[in-house]
């Protein structure tokens, strides 16, 4: 994917199956990610290894829930 570098993306229902891969795809090709959840703060920390082990991306902090 061309001109993800730099960029700044909003995946929502990140924590999981389509979301998840979107998530660790677009942060290997260089965009700066935040991933939505609702529920499972655990999921989300899945999330955030996947994207850590499979890529260069830093991830700053925490996952948090900001309900």
């Amino acid at each position: 994917m061309q001109g993800l570098s730099g960029k700044n993306v909003l995946i929502t229902g990140g924590t999981s199956g389509i979301g998840q891969a979107i998530a660790v795809r677009f942060a290997g090709e260089g965009a700066n990610i935040a991933v939505n959840y609702r529920k499972t703060p655990e999921d989300a920390k899945d999330t955030e290894e996947k994207v850590q082990e499979d890529t260069s991306a830093h991830t700053p902090g925490p996952c948090r829930n900001s309900r």
